[in-house]
């Protein structure tokens, strides 16, 4: 796969361009149903949210099909949940690379959530799709909002992936907490469940949860989805996120590269 003509002059974006590449080819080599692989797990998870929760009459009044605001909430959170896992063991990972070849070792972590970004890009697409040819959607200009809400979710992951990255090497715990600490947010994220399905006596509870900012991430996708009225406070937020995750991630890795091949 040749990087685009513009990257050859810079080194270091032609060499992003081929870490990234690399890691969505090996995703799906020698692989049977290749993409397919990654709308198993969320159709899947659809299939047990919608049995169990679809038919609740609350959850059934919500404007869309039960399947479909699931998919826009969990494909998402999908890209969130993999791209820290992966990307906070991408030095460790390639620890011989990272020891022997002078390169800029952030390219690993930051690679690794563009691979990810390349495998939600195609499924929130596919699933866009699917949404406008179902009755209960229709075409509307607000899915342009996909790719700007992918890159900001994108460059979000990339700062938080460059710090979990650089303490991993340190305190090697970190990936196992991780992904108890994923499995608690996913219930503070409101994946399966809307806030108008919460009643009068929640409103704490609701104000609570909305200061996830993924909360106001999923907001924005929904919106993007269904054509409801894009929730500019909302994309603040996000973007106030994004900002503070990269600048989180570039202070600590910073701070933490001198280490990094010496701890590994």
């Amino acid at each position: 796969m040749r990087p685009p003509r513009f990257l050859d002059r810079s080194p270091t974006a032609n060499l992003w361009w081929e870490l990234a590449a690399s890691q969505v080819k090996l995703r799906y080599k020698r692989s049977v149903l290749g993409f397919g692989w990654s709308l198993l797990q969320p159709l899947l998870m659809m299939a047990v949210f919608t049995i169990v929760l679809g038919r609740f009459p609350r959850v059934a009044d919500l404007p869309v099909p039960y399947h479909i605001f699931f998919l826009s909430g969990y494909l998402p959170w999908i890209f969130f949940h993999v791209s820290l896992v992966n990307g906070q063991n991408a030095l460790i990972a390639n620890a011989s690379l990272v020891r022997q070849v002078a390169f800029r070792k952030w390219l690993l972590p930051a690679a690794s959530v563009c691979a990810n970004a390349v495998h939600a890009g195609l499924a929130l697409l596919l699933f866009a799709l699917y949404a406008l040819a179902h009755p209960a959607t229709h075409p509307h200009a607000g899915l342009l909002w996909l790719a700007p809400l992918i890159v900001a979710q994108s460059l979000a992951l990339i700062g938080l992936t460059l710090a979990l990255s650089a303490w991993a090497v340190s305190f090697r715990d970190l990936g196992p907490l991780l992904e108890v600490g994923l499995s608690f947010l996913f219930y503070l994220t409101p994946v399966f469940y809307d806030f108008s399905l919460f009643g009068a006596g929640d409103r704490a509870l609701v104000a609570a949860l909305r200061l996830n900012p993924l909360a106001a991430l999923l907001s924005c996708y929904r919106a993007a989805f269904f054509g409801a009225p894009f929730p500019w406070a909302d994309f603040q937020y996000v973007l106030v996120w994004t900002a503070l995750s990269l600048a989180l991630g570039v202070t600590v890795y910073r701070r933490r590269r001198g280490r990094v091949a010496k701890e590994l």
